[in-house]
C-alpha cells in the first residue's frame, strides 16, 4: 500500500531538511573561497603600493640630500670670501650628515617592502623575485570621483563582496531550520491506502477457483498526536 503524509511532514522532513543544508553548506563555501581571495588581492596591492611609496620617499629623500651637498658648495664659497661665519657651513654639513643617515634608511625601507612584495611577485616556477627599482613609476595623481561614478563602485563593490552572499546563503538555511521546527509540532495526520490477500490451504464458499480467500483493499486516515503536546 502507500501512505501519504498530509500534515507532519509532508512538505519537509529531517531528511530533506538536511539535503538542503548540505547543498547549501557546499554553497557558503565559495564566499569563503572569494573571501580568501579578495583578502590575498588586498595584500598583494597594499605590498605593491609600500614598494612604490619607499621608492618616492627615497627619491624625496635623495633630492634633499642633493640640496644639502649644493647648499654646502655656496656656503664654502660665501666663507672663503669672508661673507658668512664658518659655523654656518659646519652647521649645514651636520644637516648634510642627517640627510645622509635619512637616504639610507629610505634605501632600507625600499629592500623591505620590495622583499615583501616577492611573497606576491613570482617568476613562473613559483621563486620569489626581488623587484627592480627600475620598475617602480610615478605615483598618479589622486582624482576626485564624481557622484555617478562613485555609485557605480559603491554598487560594483557591494555586488562582488562574498560576506552579503554568505549571508544570504545563511539565511536560506535558517528558513529551513524554521520550516523543519514548524513542522516538527505538527500532528500526524497520514492517508493510508493498502490492500491484502490471504492465501493458504483452507477453501471456503468465499474462495476462488485457486484456493485463495477473500481479497481486501483498505483505505484510513490516521491521527495522532502526543498528549502532552
Amino acid at each position: 500500500g502507500i501512505t501519504m503524509p498530509l500534515a507532519r511532514n509532508r512538505a519537509i522532513d529531517s531528511a530533506r531538511a538536511g539535503r538542503d543544508s548540505a547543498r547549501l553548506d557546499q554553497a557558503i563555501a565559495e564566499p569563503l573561497i572569494m573571501r580568501s581571495r579578495l583578502d590575498y588581492l588586498r595584500a598583494a596591492a597594499l605590498a605593491y603600493w609600500t614598494w612604490m611609496g619607499s621608492g618616492e620617499r627615497e627619491g624625496a629623500a635623495r633630492q634633499l640630500e642633493g640640496l644639502a651637498v649644493r647648499r654646502d658648495g655656496e656656503i664654502a664659497a660665501k666663507v672663503d670670501r669672508g661673507v658668512m661665519a664658518n659655523f654656518e657651513r659646519v652647521d649645514n654639513q651636520q644637516n648634510i650628515a642627517l640627510r645622509r643617515g635619512l637616504l639610507v634608511q629610505a634605501d632600507r625601507e625600499v629592500q623591505r617592502a620590495a622583499i615583501d612584495l616577492s611573497l606576491f611577485f613570482r617568476d613562473t616556477s613559483g621563486r620569489p623575485l626581488l623587484a627592480a627599482r627600475r620598475r617602480m613609476q610615478p605615483l598618479p595623481e589622486p582624482v576626485a570621483p564624481t557622484a555617478d561614478v562613485y555609485e557605480a563602485s559603491l554598487a560594483r563593490a557591494i555586488a562582488a563582496r562574498p560576506e552579503f552572499q554568505k549571508i544570504s546563503l545563511e539565511r536560506e538555511k535558517l528558513v529551513i531550520d524554521r520550516r523543519l521546527a514548524a513542522n516538527d509540532v505538527l500532528p500526524n495526520v497520514d492517508a493510508q491506502v493498502y490492500g491484502n490477500q490471504d492465501a493458504g490451504f483452507g477453501k471456503s464458499a468465499l474462495s476462488g477457483p485457486n484456493g485463495l480467500d477473500r481479497q481486501v483493499l483498505q483505505a484510513s486516515l490516521v491521527f495522532q498526536m502526543p498528549v502532552q503536546r
